[in-house]
């Protein structure tokens, strides 16, 4: 399921509690019992990807042209904040098994954004990771005639649409973030 970020009924969307993966806890963001997936348009391609293929964490900057897009971004980092100081009793765990019972100012603290404040007579940007396995991009993209092109042949100020995995919250030492990524 892929949906439009206008239709999103925050009331639906779930974050099912932190498990254990490597070194980090994740927490999945879940939609109408599906993975939330997003898809946004009006973006403009701000850095060159001509070399995106050798970059080890690739990602691509963006400026926002659509205010629908910069809206839900706080309202999904609002909902982050506010859903983990909800649960902190339950996720939040000391060495004796008792709640941390950790203010809500220092949460959001804690809480890296996705958004960035809004600057005098400037677009909002936003930058978003690419999924890489074995050092291959793993997003496909599509030109104009709904042809597969390469990534690299994107140029900088390019408008463009992306299928955006929000997959969920990223607990880290000493901060925790919204992962997400394009897929498409």
């Amino acid at each position: 399921h892929i949906y439009n970020i206008k239709d999103i009924d925050f009331s639906k969307i779930k974050l099912e509690n932190p498990k254990k993966t490597n070194n980090v806890y994740y927490s999945n963001i879940i939609y109408n019992d599906n993975p939330l997936i997003v898809k946004v348009d009006d973006l403009k391609v701000l850095n060159d990807l001509s070399d995106i293929s050798n970059k080890t964490t690739p990602s691509i900057e963006f400026e926002i042209l659509n205010m629908d897009l910069y809206d839900f971004l706080i309202e999904i980092d609002e909902y982050n904040i506010n859903e983990t100081f909800n649960n902190e009793q339950d996720w939040f765990i000391d060495t004796d098994g008792n709640p941390k019972n950790i203010p809500k100012e220092m949460i959001d603290d804690m809480y890296k954004r996705l958004t960035k404040p809004l600057k005098l007579n400037q677009q909002p940007t936003i930058r978003f990771k690419l999924p890489v396995k074995s050092n291959t991009i793993l997003c496909k993209c599509y030109g104009d005639n709904n042809d597969i092109i390469s990534i690299d042949s994107i140029k900088e100020n390019t408008n463009v649409s992306c299928i955006i995995n929000i997959r969920g919250l990223k607990f880290l030492k000493q901060h925790f973030i919204c992962d997400c990524y394009i897929s498409q």
